[in-house]
């Protein structure tokens, strides 16, 4: 976005009331850290209270409103670079933090061990919250990007401790199934990362894609899928719903919205999704994959849906190119050639299913400097079309962590931020608030 259509942004944001749902201008809050109970705002590597600088964490919301971080990569206490394997609570009322697991705190990894009876250190694994709400945890990647777990946990809230539930502690392991939509204990998705989750009205979990290294030895070459897998809390089955197995080479350009099942998105990661609770869909925007033509890696830029109730994809937004559209923004209100672009790891969140807001993420590759759009957009599902909030800059921020309260209110915790000195991203252990306007 040039100069002159930022100033443009500011002089309608001025003269505009904001009548989009939930949010108003100018209300990102920066929420003080605590150190031994006295609150600061200040730079820091981490404390008895307070997570160290970490990007890529595993995150969830709980039922109650409380938010949960599990490991992630960044900077421990001693500024050493690694993997954490610390599980924190945070309770937004009390603006605390609390070290649950007897891991140590704040104590980076940089190789693929850890205490035992927990998860081990990783980054970017598959999370979901089931209907009692516990919390689960899938895969991830190592330190050095190509080794993929195969692991599948569950914290037990109630008990306070991990469970281990499937999975051969194994790395970079395929997928396998014998059959679509036939669950038994032999089916597993195997081993991935950056994938998309959703828990459905029935409290099934459900992954799409995701990255890998389906290679027995780690090789510097990340693979991408495109598979849909749901897995039944109860029974503790797999069953494989759609999609390739096979880890994809190169993607598909989808140039149709026709609903069928030889309808699917191209092999991708690190998109951004959402559930619609009411019509019992999966939203799926952006991420990374592998150009159907030439081969190479780049981000997407169209929004998907699935329906869990005729189980099909449809195409509703966007080319399924790579790097199609950079974003395009012609004014305050919703138009069917606004768009935010490619757009990899960014945050995403919905109030009531049918309004998809979405914020940060990389949506530039020049000269290998990560560029983060200040916006937060907002995709309605019954246009089909996209805005920006009125206004509303965002955080600034890719692969962070993002909750949402029972207010509606958003927290935004750690990602990456741009150090303007050094012209390099770093990890931070920022806490950010987007209040709600009710």
């Amino acid at each position: 976005m040039n100069s002159q259509m930022i100033r443009f942004i500011a002089i309608l944001s001025f003269y505009s009331v904001f009548a989009s749902h939930c949010y108003s201008q100018n209300n990102w809050q920066k929420i003080p850290q605590k150190f031994k109970g006295i609150e600061a705002d200040l730079p820091n590597f981490g404390s008895e209270s307070n997570p160290s600088p970490r990007k890529d964490a595993v995150s969830w919301t709980d039922n109650k409103g409380l938010f949960w971080i599990f490991g992630g990569a960044g900077l421990d206490e001693n500024k050493n670079v690694g993997l954490f394997q610390d599980l924190w609570k945070y309770d937004a009322q009390r603006n605390t933090w609390t070290l649950i697991n007897l891991s140590e705190r704040n104590k980076s990894h940089n190789d693929n061990k850890g205490k035992e009876g927990l998860p081990l250190p990783r980054k970017e694994a598959l999370t979901w919250i089931d209907l009692d709400g516990n919390l689960w945890l899938l895969g991830g990647r190592s330190l050095g990007d190509f080794s993929h777990f195969d692991d599948m946990w569950k914290f037990d809230i109630k008990k306070s401790e991990w469970q281990l539930v499937n999975g051969e502690g194994k790395f970079n392991k395929k997928p396998k199934a014998d059959k679509k939509n036939s669950p038994n204990n032999l089916n597993f998705l195997g081993s991935r990362s950056s994938s998309n989750t959703w828990t459905d009205s029935k409290g099934d979990l459900w992954v799409f894609g995701g990255m890998s290294n389906n290679s027995e030895i780690e090789s510097a070459a990340f693979e991408f899928q495109n598979d849909l897998w749901k897995f039944n809390v109860n029974s503790k089955k797999w069953s494989w719903v759609g999609g390739n197995l096979e880890s994809a080479k190169q993607g598909k350009n989808h140039k149709d919205n026709k609903i069928g099942n030889d309808i699917i998105p191209s092999p991708r990661a690190k998109s951004s999704s959402w559930y619609n609770p009411t019509t019992d869909e999966l939203w799926l925007y952006g991420g990374i994959g592998l150009d159907s033509l030439s081969g190479s890696v780049g981000g997407y830029s169209d929004m998907w849906v699935f329906n869990l109730k005729n189980e099909s994809w449809k195409r509703k937004f966007g080319d399924s190119k790579i790097m199609a559209e950079k974003e395009i923004y012609l004014g305050q209100f919703f138009h069917e050639k606004n768009t935010p672009g490619y757009r990899i790891s960014a945050s995403g969140w919905t109030v009531n299913g049918e309004d998809l807001f979405l914020m940060g993420g990389q949506n530039s590759f020049s000269r290998n400097l990560i560029n983060i759009d200040k916006f937060v957009w907002k995709y309605n599902t019954k246009l089909n079309q996209w805005k920006i909030l009125d206004g509303i800059e965002s955080t600034i921020t890719a692969s962070a962590s993002t909750f949402q309260d029972n207010s509606g209110n958003i927290y935004v915790f750690g990602g990456t931020t741009f150090d303007s000195n050094e012209r390099k991203t770093k990890p931070n252990n920022h806490l950010w608030k987007l209040n709600a306007q009710k």
